[in-house]
């Protein structure tokens, strides 16, 4: 038998109680890429009203004023989870204002949070040919390419205190919002894809210290959006890991709930299983779930915190934020809202329990 010195034996005990409670603080958040193409799993057969790689562009006058927004989940060089928000906005509201966002959350010291939101004074929204180019002094959100505006995207933050350069590529086969990438909101047409699990490398910073991304462990959500939008409106990005046998194939689900004073409440989730373009739309029946709540003490809005969304013939998905305070905000900027990483638990019929993540947008 061999005898551990007393230093050397807490030393153990201690790395071993820190094992545990970080893969007790989020047990189902595999971060997973995917690699078969943003054009693979028969997404030509869907009856698109737009081309996605036009849509990327100044080409189509449809596109325009409108939404280029990221989700990264990031395992770092350093052992740690986080979340990186980018958020570029051409012609906000309708008008000549461009506002770009950003925020970062470690998800395994959730103390450790830094978000911003600016107006830019100069903005470059499209390059010389075209292609999305939405660059400042201090911040990009960028195609990699001036030729293919669907191969990869450059996001980054030189703010101080919030600094990363990630570029991910559209890897996955996209979401198609509602079915095919286009619903009515207050009478209007909206537009909506989403590339849900692309291949994120580069660097953050944390505390002045360079953390690099490992890329086989880190994934991004990539959402494009125009046309119209809900004044207020709750949307979540779920990922349910590991649901074909060999634990590879994931539930990814974009979920929507608004007010439309026109064509009356809206809750509706658009279901995209594994690496295929295979999707489901579905009506959910969504709820508040507790009197957990956050006030803003920037804006005095007041947040809920937990949710329950019932996705027919599928799990019931029960939604807590991580961190009360997720609000992304600036002082003079027209937009805010609620933007996080939520802790996820699905029980499917039979009352399998899965457990899973997603990022909530808040308006």
């Amino acid at each position: 038998m061999m005898l551990i010195s007393s230093n050397k034996q807490n030393r153990l005990l201690a790395l071993q109680a820190l094992v545990s409670t970080t893969l007790a603080a989020h047990p189902g958040w595999i971060f997973r890429p995917q690699t078969s193409g943003i054009a693979s799993g028969g997404l030509n057969n869907y009856p698109i009203p737009y081309n996605l790689s036009t849509s990327q562009t100044n080409h189509d006058p449809a596109s325009t004023g409108s939404s280029f927004w990221s989700s990264s989940l990031i395992h770092g060089s350093n052992g740690r989870d986080y979340l990186v928000v980018s958020h570029a906005i051409a012609g906000a509201g309708g008008t000549s204002v461009n506002i770009y966002r950003a925020s970062l959350l470690d998800l395994d010291d959730t103390s450790q949070y830094s978000q911003y939101a600016r107006i830019a004074e100069s903005a470059e929204t499209y390059g010389s040919t075209g292609i999305l180019n939405f660059t400042t002094s201090d911040y990009a959100f960028r195609a990699t390419s001036e030729t293919d505006a669907l191969s990869s995207i450059r996001t980054y933050s030189q703010v101080a205190g919030l600094e990363y350069d990630l570029t991910f590529d559209l890897s996955s086969p996209p979401l198609l919002n509602a079915g095919t990438g286009t619903f009515r909101v207050a009478g209007r047409s909206g537009f909506q894809w989403s590339m849900p699990a692309g291949k994120t490398r580069g660097w953050l910073s944390v505390n002045g210290t360079k953390v690099d991304i490992d890329t086989d462990r880190s994934l991004t959500w990539y959402d494009r959006q125009w046309g119209a939008l809900p004044n207020n409106f709750t949307w979540w990005q779920v990922h349910i890991p590991g649901q074909r046998s060999d634990g590879t194939e994931d539930d990814l689900y974009s979920i929507w709930a608004w007010h439309d004073v026109v064509n009356g409440d809206k809750a509706f989730a658009t279901r995209r299983t594994g690496e295929q373009a295979e999707q489901s739309v579905v009506p959910v029946d969504w709820k508040v779930s507790s009197n957990r709540t956050f006030t803003s003490a920037a804006t005095g809005i007041v947040y809920p915190l937990d949710w329950t969304i019932a996705v027919p013939g599928g799990p019931e998905l029960e939604l807590s934020s991580i961190r009360p305070d997720q609000e992304m905000q600036g002082a003079g900027i027209p937009l805010l809202s609620y933007t996080g990483l939520l802790d996820v638990v699905a029980t499917y019929p039979g009352g399998r329990k899965v457990p899973a993540f997603a990022v909530i947008e808040k308006i």
